[in-house]
């Protein structure tokens, strides 16, 4: 398909989520399993520490250079996502104001789609 994005990289670091996960439940599960002082699965539990740490290691270099060097973010589509927030809309009101009031700001935002330092005074439910 013309124009599609193959997110290869995320996907690895996933994978090596999960394998990260299971070799820490055997690590776990090896050292739980010692006894009288001498613990035979040390071989298990370092080679599953070992593993975790290169595979870790070569997932934040490849997602690093493959996928956040160059990376910008757009500081105006920000500022009018966060300006557009139901959280900003109550978050810039006055202490004193009722859950109410700020349910209905909130709202009227939301039903304005436009950000709250443009919105008119709340009209809604005064």
């Amino acid at each position: 398909m013309a124009g599609k994005v193959n997110p290869v990289v995320p996907e690895v670091v996933c994978q090596v989520a999960a394998q990260v996960i299971g070799n820490d439940a055997a690590v776990a599960f090896a050292g739980s399993s010692g006894s009288f002082e001498l613990n035979v699965m040390v071989p298990v539990m370092a080679r599953n520490v070992l593993q975790s740490v290169r595979l870790l290691s070569g997932a934040a270099s490849d997602l690093s250079s493959k996928c956040l060097h160059g990376l910008v973010a757009n500081k105006e589509a920000m500022a009018d996502v966060v300006g557009r927030s139901s959280m900003m809309a109550t978050g810039l009101m006055k202490p004193s104001a009722t859950s109410g009031r700020r349910a209905a700001t909130a709202a009227l935002v939301r039903c304005s789609r436009r950000s709250r330092r443009l919105a008119p005074p709340c009209q809604v439910g005064a």
